[in-house]
């Protein structure tokens, strides 16, 4: 934290000024505002549905999950960078499955990637995602959760929090033309599992490099 402070300094920004963070908050109040009215967060029809996974946001058209996901990462380009935005619960298992597809990515389009958890990553590299160069392709995931836990003096469970933070943020990605899609699982564990198959391997055939 100082050393940030201390580069800002040098570097003639103030390093805790994050506007598109502060966006990315507004969003999301104003979703909950709207759970509390309607007891139920906005939601779109899923481009394409397989199994446990919907995805949001995606090329319409596709045969299958595949398709879409290659259509979608065909996009990438050198330079680029593709970001896995989690919002699960940061386990051991759900972390290997998500760097195991992480990995794949970097393997065969050979740029950059990265992978955060919510909300930790929304005020890390949140600001840099959205206020950051345009070469950003970003991948949210979300799930459904079993069991979700009350929060205090709030008529909504963390669950719903978490939802609503991944589409508040996923309004501010979009309202910038990045290139984005929602991949929202039925169940956390076995959906990864179910994603990890396709992205390490019918995907990769359907791309055509």
């Amino acid at each position: 934290m100082l050393a940030t402070a201390v580069l800002g300094h040098v570097l003639g920004i103030n390093p805790f000024d994050e506007p598109n963070v502060t966006e990315s908050k507004d969003n999301t109040k104003r979703l909950l505002a709207e759970y509390r009215k309607n007891k139920r967060l906005p939601e779109e029809e899923p481009a394409v549905e397989e199994g446990l996974i919907s995805l949001y946001g995606g090329p319409q058209g596709a045969k299958d999950l595949a398709d879409a996901l290659a259509t979608f990462l065909r996009a990438v380009r050198p330079g680029d960078y593709v970001a896995l935005q989690a919002y699960l619960n940061p386990s051991n298992e759900n972390m290997d499955l998500l760097d195991g597809i992480r990995a794949d990515i970097r393997d065969n389009l050979h740029v950059a990637t990265t992978l955060g958890y919510v909300p930790r990553f929304l005020h890390s590299t949140g600001q840099f995602h959205k206020g950051g160069p345009r070469s950003g392709v970003f991948i949210q995931i979300t799930a459904d959760e079993a069991a979700a836990a009350k929060i205090p003096g709030e008529d909504y469970s963390f669950a719903v929090l978490i939802q609503a933070q991944a589409l508040g943020d996923l309004e501010s990605l979009r309202n910038r033309d990045l290139r984005v899609i929602r991949l929202h699982l039925a169940e956390a564990d076995e959906g990864l599992a179910q994603l990890q198959d396709i992205i390490q391997g019918k995907c990769w055939t359907n791309f055509r490099f």
